[in-house]
């Protein structure tokens, strides 16, 4: 929408082996609120950012700025297609993206900062492998929706 703004990083991960490709969507209209809202959006297995970069038309009300990642072995971010290691990796991965932009984003010195995420399918399975191993992490919201859990057929 008009008004928002996109900036794209390359970060490595946790283990400094991959190279990690991010992507900020920011507003520069719902910047002057009292109360800053930055959702986290993490994929699912075999997706990627350019997936969800349609979110500010319908979020442009809601929230200041929309941050994402592709992960291991996804979209722009180097790795085997779908692959990786350890799959705590992928939590210690999210962890670190979340840990870095809330200290990014409070030093800037807004009044109020609320962070929401949100995690779809395998992006769903990693938010809650996250949130076990970093029950520290400031949310005032988390949404997983399909998380893949488990396959139904054996």
């Amino acid at each position: 929408p008009q008004g928002w703004h996109t900036e794209s990083l390359t970060e490595s991960s946790v283990d400094g082996k991959t190279r990690l490709s991010e992507v900020f969507l920011s507003s520069s209209n719902g910047m002057s609120s009292q109360t800053q809202r930055f959702l986290f959006v993490l994929h699912g297995m075999g997706e990627h950012v350019g997936r969800y970069l349609h979110l500010p038309h319908y979020l442009q009300n809601s929230v200041s700025g929309i941050l994402l990642y592709d992960q291991q072995g996804h979209g722009k971010s180097d790795g085997i297609r779908g692959h990786v290691h350890e799959f705590d990796q992928l939590a210690h991965d999210a962890a670190a993206f979340v840990k870095k932009w809330r200290k990014k984003l409070t030093d800037q010195g807004k009044k109020s900062v609320e962070f929401h995420f949100l995690g779809h399918s395998m992006g769903g399975h990693v938010t809650l492998r996250m949130l076990f191993l970093y029950p520290d992490l400031p949310f005032a919201s988390v949404t997983v929706t399909s998380p893949f859990l488990a396959i139904k057929a054996k």
